[in-house]
């Protein structure tokens, strides 16, 4: 729903650059759904579903984007004004969730590899898994 939300913000501020803003927006948010759909498909799945597994570490930060985000568009009865008068506070909105997104997923990829280091899986917090401790006398 972020993402919806992220491409719906961007594809109407982007719109008014062209001719024809009423195509240009069916466009843009086609060109927006494609590259995130391709982003995730060839880049970020195995990072998602590492993400998905350590769901509880990020769903407040999703929770909290996908609040101030929907309180735009639930809070006002015209959606096209309230984009017209929010222009800054939602585009940094915007820029906030591309930067969450982006920290979410460059973490991810830095525990694989920590967890991964020398090709040896090792036993970390992260991963769930402990090791039993060896007892002193056996």
């Amino acid at each position: 729903m972020n993402i919806y939300a992220v491409t719906v913000i961007l594809s109407y501020y982007f719109c008014g650059l062209f001719p024809h803003p009423y195509y240009a927006i069916i466009a843009l948010r086609a060109l927006l759904f494609a590259a995130s759909i391709a982003l995730f498909r060839r880049r970020l799945r195995p990072l998602y579903r590492q993400a998905a597994e350590h769901w509880s570490v990020y769903l407040f930060v999703a929770v909290g984007l996908f609040m101030n985000l929907t309180r735009y568009f639930m809070a006002g009865d015209n959606v096209e004004r309230m984009l017209r008068t929010n222009f800054v506070s939602l585009l940094l909105l915007v820029l906030l969730a591309v930067l969450v997104y982006l920290a979410i997923f460059l973490s991810e990829e830095g525990f694989t590899r920590v967890g991964t280091a020398g090709g040896k899986s090792k036993n970390t917090v992260r991963s769930g898994a402990y090791a039993p401790m060896p007892y002193p006398n056996g």
